[in-house]
């Protein structure tokens, strides 16, 4: 499995098991559905679930903060290796100086 860190976290290369445990893990029953569907509304244009993550052509993009969530359920289920690649843009520092006055801290 390779684990490529952008500004989102994109999986790719994983077996079918750990992509349909990862996928269920980000899958929750919408609870507007469930609402409208118990009070007898209409349902059309409601999302049965919602989701938290993006299909792509070989992988998932997920959120950023599930990164060890993730690679602990697939390191349970498998002895292969993890490939990190982090292609994360590097910002150049920049030197911030702040000078305020503010009236109601002066000295009498």
């Amino acid at each position: 499995m390779k684990v490529e860190i952008k500004t989102r976290r994109i999986l790719t290369d994983m077996p079918p098991k750990i992509s349909m445990a990862i996928r269920h893990q980000f899958t929750i029953s919408n609870p507007a559905y469930t609402e409208a569907e118990m009070k007898g509304r209409s349902t059309r244009g409601i999302p049965r679930c919602l989701v938290s993550f993006e299909e792509t052509q070989n992988g998932l993009i997920c959120p950023r903060g599930e990164a060890i969530k993730i690679l602990d359920k697939y390191r349970n289920h498998s002895d292969e290796d993890v490939t990190f690649v982090n292609n994360t843009p590097e910002l150049a520092s920049v030197l911030f100086v702040s000078t305020q006055n503010c009236c109601h801290f002066r000295p009498k």
